[in-house]
């Protein structure tokens, strides 16, 4: 995968025991996010409302907060390292996403998993955003992929004046090979 000289530089020694306690965290806080990612995608509440592009687009009303999230569904055709620097790398961001404005690495642990914050522009009437993201990789014993994101707090990642701190629940790509293709994934996000 890419790894730019800033990801490099955000490496922790998981071998330190402050970094140590803090990557078992992460790694629990993970495992909440894969298993909470394959429960939200895989809900039968998401009704389809359309199609663009080869992509079948759904939505879903939160029972609870009464929130709509989006979830699309399409095929890639592309090798998963690709897909996965895609996804993973900051530097990637702003070649598809408008609103983003500026993100850094603030740790990298093994197995791709990260603490990062991002910055995105606001639109009237919302103000700036921000936020502190853990994120990760894990391979499904299909040969797949999921990839979470969640919101974190960590010291290293502090307000900024001008931005309102947001807060993501849950994001996820899940990237399951297709049969007998090679380079094609099944992929949903949300």
């Amino acid at each position: 995968l890419f790894f730019s000289d800033a990801a490099i530089a955000a490496r922790v020694d998981v071998y330190n025991p402050i970094y140590r306690k803090k990557y078992s965290n992460y790694l629990k806080q993970m495992d909440k996010i894969y298993q909470d990612a394959k429960k939200f995608i895989h809900d039968p509440l998401w009704t389809k409302f359309g199609e663009d592009s080869g992509v079948k687009l759904y939505k879903r009303q939160d029972p609870v907060t009464k929130l709509y999230g989006a979830m699309g569904r399409t095929e890639i055709h592309a090798d998963i390292s690709d897909i996965l620097n895609l996804l993973i790398s900051i530097e990637m961001k702003p070649s598809f996403d408008d609103r983003f404005n500026k993100g850094s690495y603030l740790e990298i642990y093994p197995c791709g998993l990260s603490v990062s914050h991002h910055c995105y522009s606001g639109t009237w009437p919302v103000s700036p955003r921000d936020l502190c993201i853990l994120a990760g990789l894990k391979v499904l014993p299909n040969g797949g992929v999921i990839f979470g994101a969640s919101s974190t707090e960590s010291e290293k990642c502090p307000d900024i004046k001008g931005h309102v701190r947001g807060t993501l629940q849950v994001a996820t790509w899940e990237l399951i090979p297709v049969p007998g293709k090679k380079h094609v994934y099944d992929c949903i996000y949300a």
